[in-house]
């Protein structure tokens, strides 16, 4: 069953909603405003229809029976969309983590509409406690319509709003309703019920992701889950790249100062020696450079794998390490696993910048 058929059993569930509560002179309910809430108030009302004399729940057994029918039949419109977003998600998170950070926002927005199922996502940066929204995704009937912003669009967050609790707390998926709504926000997506999740680069708030339920649902506790594994991947991709531009710096940092090493031992070589020569006692020789050591993580570690720990953050292949350490390269590979999980790194790349950003 797809969301029109559904919304079409929905109406069907609400008028005979209507009747039944008439007939069991129970107050109208309110107008509904997803397709949950039609199904909510339908329970409670054949909950209530159950529970009156015999007299009434024959009369109104066929309608009893009806509503019955269209609550099982909208269930499992809820159970397959949740089945199937849930098979498709790791699928989608994997080519969420293999484009880069210039792609990211696009296909980003682009899943949360083609596979999580929601109608609308925006992502926003921030900036000085600002939102910048940048990439639009929009449920179309031909599939996902994708949309960049012009660059000079800024909303300011409004004070107590959902925004700036997202912006300021850094914690998980939040579902806004109409009275912590930011009014900007609200009018760039169109509705004042919506859901926003912050995006962490390393541990600061770098910018949030607005999702919209697709009409005529409303965001539940699944979606919220769901927004929070897209909130994750696209943390950890983004933290990766600092990460790896942290990591090249201190590459070439490393390698400006080992060059800087070799031309002043050249030039001391040439210049200032001179075989069976005095050498005066005022001259001294430069001081060696001694590499910083990471106690903090070095603890953590075994002797061995300090040793590969170290290896590492030189810069040398498992092949090397091996020759350097005379075992095997399986053995290495043993080795960097274990260093890489007791450290907390994804990567090489990430295990030196850790390992040298703290040394």
């Amino acid at each position: 069953m797809n969301s029109a058929s559904a919304g079409r059993a929905g109406h069907a569930l609400s008028d005979l909603d209507r009747q039944l509560r008439a007939l069991l002179d129970l107050p109208p309910a309110s107008e509904p405003m997803s397709l949950q809430s039609v199904l909510r108030d339908a329970r409670h009302t054949t909950e209530f229809a159950v529970r009156v004399d015999s007299r009434t729940a024959v009369v109104d057994a066929t309608l009893i029976s009806r509503s019955l029918s269209l609550q099982l039949t909208l269930h499992k419109f809820f159970v397959e969309r949740r089945t199937a977003t849930m098979q498709a998600l790791p699928s989608s998170l994997r080519r969420l983590s293999g484009v880069d950070d210039r792609t990211m926002t696009r296909v980003l927005c682009e899943e949360l509409v083609s596979t999580a199922g929601f109608g609308r996502a925006v992502f926003s940066g921030v900036c000085d406690g600002a939102l910048r929204p940048t990439h639009q995704a929009t449920a179309t009937g031909d599939g996902v319509e994708s949309i960049e912003f012009a660059g000079d669009l800024r909303v300011e967050v409004a004070e107590d709003s959902a925004e700036q609790t997202c912006i300021t707390t850094a914690g998980g998926p939040r579902r806004v309703e109409s009275a912590d709504a930011d009014p900007r926000m609200a009018e760039l997506l169109a509705t004042r019920a919506y859901a926003v999740a912050p995006v962490l680069m390393s541990s600061s708030v770098s910018a949030v992701v607005h999702v919209v339920p697709a009409a005529p649902l409303a965001i539940d506790d699944d979606d919220l889950r769901c927004l929070g594994a897209y909130q994750g991947a696209a943390s950890a991709a983004f933290s990766r790249d600092v990460w790896s531009d942290i990591a090249i710096a201190h590459h070439a940092a490393v390698r400006r100062a080992a060059e800087t090493i070799v031309e002043d031992a050249s030039r001391v070589t040439a210049d200032d020696f001179d075989i069976g020569a005095e050498v005066p006692s005022e001259v001294h020789p430069p001081p060696l450079a001694v590499p910083a050591v990471n106690l903090q993580i070095e603890n953590c570690l075994t002797s061995r794998e300090t040793e590969v720990m170290r290896l590492i953050a030189q810069g040398l292949s498992n092949a090397e390490i091996a020759d350097r350490l005379f075992i095997g390269i399986e053995t290495v590979k043993s080795h960097v696993k274990k260093v890489l999980r007791k450290i907390g790194a994804v990567n090489r790349s990430e295990a030196i910048s850790l390992y040298l950003d703290k040394g």
